[in-house]
């Protein structure tokens, strides 16, 4: 590999990592972006100046995610109004289970094993907690407040000058990459990704509701959406979405059945989903194979926390997609590309091929 090649990407993993509070917002307001573009489209071609169709896009976008918010409201107040009780009932679970943990192996419970933790937990005190690790990408609640305020914002700009920011792209890159490619290849990709997982959410809150509806747990519905939504978050996303029910089942049962139950259950549907729906829903539009995301997963993660997480996935399809574009990197696309035979998408343009493929073929 060339030298050049290496100090590029180190480069860029430093600026990334030092300006995650930058890029983060600008990422989300690009993927927003290539979501709302059709309908920006729509509206210039029934003659309404770009700028203006671009304004009445965003404003309705954000209309229809705060409404979404203030209608989930009620059931998840209900579920916050309970994380005392949670709380309490989680301390009193974990000291429970050293407790027979420390009598299984025959340690004396006192008052001096507490005293021996104390030096533990002052040689843990320099290193960054997993919640820091997490949310490094984040930050604190007013840095996150702020990286939203300003997708709005920089979704507007995106649209707006989305011809006169690809030409300007172009005229940088020369002929050394296909601007058109890229632009093609990624919005299809975040088109199928962003339609397949919302389809993927809808059908794990319903299928989580009705384990809980069936258990007869308390908050079923803002559980489940909470769970359906929480669960699609590559690698935490599952033992995420399993504390909120545990935690209510803690309120309200006493026997291990309901905590089996649960568990299993969306253990089941979570596996269902990320080894069958996904794939069929999503299938090769992100055109990256499984060793490739994984890694992606892990980097981005270690990269941005949570934020990683979410954006590891698209991120990664990206990357491959941008090596794809110039002869001189393809061979770094074929390796992150899908293998043959993977499942085809439901969504994106390799179905829209195969239906206008039928439909001209002779009858």
């Amino acid at each position: 590999m060339n030298p050049l090649w290496l100090l590029t990407a180190f480069a860029g993993i430093a600026v990334a990592y030092f300006a995650g509070v930058v890029l983060i917002p600008l990422l989300f307001a690009l993927f927003f972006a290539i979501l709302l573009e059709p309908l920006v489209a729509r509206l210039a071609a029934w003659g309404l100046r770009r700028n203006h169709a671009s304004a009445a896009v965003v404003i309705a976008f954000l209309v229809i995610v705060l409404g979404g918010i203030w209608g989930a409201s009620r059931p998840f107040s209900n579920i916050a109004g309970q994380l005392p009780q949670y709380k309490e009932k989680f301390k009193t679970a974990t000291v429970a289970f050293e407790r027979k943990a420390k009598s299984l192996t025959g340690e004396p419970v006192s008052a001096s094993s507490k005293a021996s933790e104390e030096p533990a937990k002052q040689a843990g005190e320099g290193r960054p907690s997993w919640g820091a690790l997490l949310w490094r990408g984040l930050g604190s609640l007013a840095e996150a407040a702020g990286i939203a305020a300003f997708v709005p914002f920089l979704m507007f700009v995106m649209l707006a000058e989305k011809d006169l920011l690809i030409e300007s792209f172009k005229r940088l890159a020369g002929a050394s990459c296909d601007i058109g490619m890229i632009d093609r290849e990624t919005t299809q990709m975040v088109r199928a990704y962003f339609y397949g997982n919302l389809v993927a959410g809808v059908v794990m809150a319903f299928l989580h509701w009705l384990v809980f509806l069936g258990l007869g747990l308390k908050n079923a519905v803002g559980l489940g959406l909470v769970t359906g939504l929480v669960t699609l978050v590559p690698l935490i996303g599952l033992p995420g979405a399993l504390l909120l029910p545990v935690a209510q089942a803690l309120l309200q049962f006493e026997t291990v059945l309901p905590f089996v139950l649960i568990a299993v259950s969306m253990t089941a549907i979570h596996l269902f989903n990320a080894n069958y729906f996904i794939p069929r829903v999503i299938g090769g539009s992100v055109k990256i194979n499984s060793t490739a995301a994984t890694i992606g997963l892990l980097f981005f993660g270690w990269l941005w926390g949570v934020t990683g997480f979410v954006l590891a996935i698209p991120l990664t399809a990206l990357i491959k997609i941008l090596f794809d574009s110039s002869r001189g990197t393809e061979p770094y696309a074929r390796a992150l590309a899908v293998r043959s035979g993977e499942p085809r998408p439901w969504f994106g343009r390799r179905w829209a091929s195969r239906r206008g493929a039928r439909a001209a073929a002779p009858r």
